[in-house]
């Protein structure tokens, strides 16, 4: 009964930490792993407790609960003192209150049974997402998207599909997740390789970027630390598989390179300056005009409305930093909205947005609706929401966290990041998967003398 026990309840975990990514699927519904997971490891986790309470000024005492509660009072103050106008309930919630949750989620779940259902769950979605691509829909379940239909599948990027997600970036992350959580599994080559194959063909379809480039470091990276395995195991020469690898990646590269870099750069399409062609005329005067005549959500009032570039004051240390480090880069739109975020920034740079999600929002004109939007950069999102004192905070609790393993994995989050709005969400299916990285060794490099083997 004990071991069918054992072998059920990581089915149950992944499937708890998977369908919250789903379309239509209410937010709260991934606070219901956590919830288990106390019930489940109740005893487990009041004797930890009760040591901490004993023994509260131990190095993981401080890290797993002191550090924690210090972010959370110091989030609570700020929001107190410099959080925005409640406009409803919702508007007491903060996703600081979420980080008891996801520290529990990851201190408690069993990582490697978990991860080991996680992938199915990740190429099924993939099967349903080729199924959308042949029917020429994105989703077969969001059908309120106004871009639904595939008119053309010429640049992968214009017929991306949704899978079970609401929207191809998260349909796009489970797969790079998929990747990350792979090598952690006992499966043989053939059968790795094989599903990913299948991965790959899930990236296509879903084309997002951030994703993409993600992916090829960690290839890039796991590529290298099996050479340098592989010197260090035959006294300076490489194995007959690594060689065969590297052989066929190199004429891969040749044959495809310039396909997709053409589909990498949307048929080389030159970067607006706006988020998007349908608003980038639109100025701050005419969006107040519009969103005074509206009936706004506690949400949209909230967000600040996103101005052009020149409406925005680019003289602050943060907005110059970020011209000239953009200066002739594509970024899909981001510039501007990372440009309204180092505005922000350059007059809240101690509190932030009171510790409230910082959002902009705009009217998009072809669609006729409100758009808000996130930094696509949750190191951005994060200094922005918060202020750059509980950002060091955050920094030093993850940094604390980190037992010098998972190095290539936690690399490729962290760039990802830099690109999407990855961790840093509050409760997040990735900002689980961090976590986990950051104290489980599960696969490649490790630095130093590792906490997790002493």
């Amino acid at each position: 009964m004990l071991k069918n026990k054992e072998n059920v309840l990581p089915i149950i975990f992944a499937i708890l930490l998977y369908i919250p990514t789903f379309y239509g699927v209410p937010d709260v519904m991934a606070l219901a792993l956590p919830v288990l997971l106390v019930l489940i490891y109740r005893h487990a986790l009041i004797e930890k407790s009760k040591n901490w309470m004993q023994n509260p000024f131990t190095k993981e005492s401080l890290i797993w609960v002191g550090l924690p509660a210090l972010i959370m009072i110091a989030s609570f103050l700020n929001k107190l003192f410099n959080g925005q106008i409640i406009y409803s309930l919702k508007d007491y919630y903060a996703a600081f209150y979420l980080l008891p949750a996801v520290l529990i989620t990851a201190s408690l779940l069993p990582a490697k049974k978990v991860f080991f259902w996680i992938v199915p769950l990740v190429l099924i979605e993939v099967l349903v997402g080729i199924l959308e691509y042949l029917w020429n829909v994105r989703s077969f379940w969001n059908t309120v998207d106004p871009l639904l239909y595939i008119k053309s599948k010429d640049l992968l990027y214009d017929s991306r599909v949704y899978g079970f997600s609401s929207n191809s970036p998260i349909f796009g992350l489970k797969i790079f997740i998929a990747f990350l959580i792979l090598d952690a599994q006992v499966w043989k080559n053939r059968t790795i390789w094989g599903i990913r194959i299948f991965l790959i063909l899930g990236l296509l379809l879903t084309f997002n970027r951030a994703v993409l480039v993600a992916v090829f470091l960690f290839a890039i990276l796991r590529f290298a630390q099996l050479v340098i395995d592989d010197r260090k195991k035959y006294k300076g020469w490489i194995s007959k598989s690594t060689l065969r690898i590297g052989l066929v990646s190199i004429f891969l590269t040749i044959v495809f390179y310039k396909p997709f870099i053409y589909q990498f750069s949307r048929g080389e399409s030159v970067d607006s300056s706006g988020y998007g062609e349908e608003f980038k005329e639109l100025k701050l005067q005419e969006t107040e005009t519009i969103f005074a005549k509206m009936d706004l959500t506690s949400t949209e009032k909230k967000a600040k409305i996103l101005k052009n570039e020149s409406e925005l004051d680019l003289t602050g240390w943060f907005s110059k930093s970020l011209m000239k480090a953009t200066a002739n880069t594509q970024t899909s739109g981001r510039k501007l909205i990372w440009l309204n975020y180092a505005d922000y920034l350059d007059e809240h740079l101690w509190f932030g947005n009171g510790s409230d999600k910082l959002k902009f929002k705009t009217y998009d004109q072809a669609k006729r609706k409100i758009v808000t939007m996130h930094a696509h950069n949750s190191f951005i999102e994060l200094l922005c929401s918060n202020g750059l004192i509980i950002f060091m905070l955050y920094l030093f609790l993850y940094f604390s966290l980190w037992r010098k393993c998972n190095v290539i994995a936690i690399t490729c989050i962290l760039v990802y990041s830099m690109f999407q709005y990855g961790i840093f969400w509050g409760y997040s299916f990735l900002d689980v998967v961090f976590i986990i990285f950051l104290t489980t060794p599960l696969i490649d490099l490790k630095i130093g003398n590792s906490r997790a083997n002493s």
